[in-house]
């Protein structure tokens, strides 16, 4: 499905478009939050991948560091005893220093029900949640409409710990087939809470989708099976200012995150986070290492 209707005719190219439209977001909502209870939390993110493109050969690998900028917004109610229902929308803009072919910015309603099984704050519970809206690309024809569905089993033993369970399937559509994006994933997570103002985690995730990658001519690995045979390579010069080549293809990835959050002041946060993610089809394979370290503010 095209995106092409959110261009809104605006003399600006599509990230710039997002960018503005965020702006607008963020001040409608920190405006709305004087008579309306949507706690809207605005989060200022910096963020290292040490390799962007996601490349498989060593000479290949480029990394760089992206500025974010989130805005989320929300309420809940109950509907039935053990029954809530939450509901809200967010927005974010991402920015990368050296490649900026890779800047996005999205806007996304979100609805969740969750079940609780039992009474009390440690009672296990389940929560189903859809996501989604229009998502926007500084690459030509990256424009499209994005979402998620899931389904996440949370239990808290004590209070210092927390366990869950999660399932997601994703989906991008966007104005040139090449970066569409189809995947689905499951995932644990563990939560210690030693104090009232920390909270240490540490998820692992498995996915199974497509990835976007970039290489030199990548001729070798075409030999590997018959699917990378068929994998499309087409000239991508203009990502990372030299003669890369760039190919979707569909792969697994599995990623273990490691992360601390500190309450270090009413209604605001500081969490700083390093994800390992190892991706693989066919012989190839793309290490990435990120880290990145947020600011967040509920007003």
């Amino acid at each position: 499905m095209s995106a092409s209707r959110f261009h809104l005719g605006l003399p600006f190219n599509a990230f710039q478009r997002a960018a503005l439209l965020l702006t607008l977001y963020a001040f409608c909502l920190t405006g709305f939050a004087q008579v309306q209870p949507f706690d809207p939390v605005v989060e200022a993110t910096l963020i290292h991948d040490d390799n962007l493109g996601r490349a498989a050969e060593a000479g290949d690998v480029r990394g760089d560091t992206a500025a974010r900028l989130a805005v989320t917004a929300g309420d809940a109610r109950m509907i039935a005893r053990d029954w809530l229902l939450s509901y809200g929308g967010s927005a974010q803009v991402q920015h990368w220093f050296e490649y900026d072919h890779f800047d996005r910015a999205e806007l996304r309603a979100q609805i969740a029900l969750r079940y609780r099984f039992g009474l009390g704050h440690r009672a296990p519970n389940l929560t189903a949640s859809l996501a989604g809206g229009p998502s926007f690309g500084a690459a030509p024809g990256s424009d499209g409409l994005a979402g998620q569905a899931g389904l996440q089993f949370s239990h808290r033993l004590s209070d210092e710990w927390r366990y869950g369970f999660s399932a997601t399937a994703e989906r991008a559509d966007t104005d040139n087939s090449f970066y569409a994006v189809t995947a689905r994933g499951v995932g644990a997570e563990l939560d210690y809470l030693p104090f009232q103002e920390w909270k240490f985690s540490l998820s692992l995730r498995q996915r199974r989708g497509d990835v976007l990658s970039f290489a030199r001519p990548p001729a070798p690995w075409r030999t590997n099976s018959a699917y990378l045979a068929s994998v499309p390579v087409v000239p991508a010069p203009d990502f990372f200012n030299e003669p890369l080549y760039a190919y979707t293809l569909e792969a697994d990835t599995g990623a273990v995150t490691v992360s601390a959050a500190w309450a270090f002041a009413p209604k605001t946060s500081l969490a700083l986070s390093f994800d390992y993610a190892d991706t693989r089809r066919d012989g190839l394979r793309y290490l990435n290492r990120t880290i990145s370290l947020g600011l967040a503010r509920r007003f």
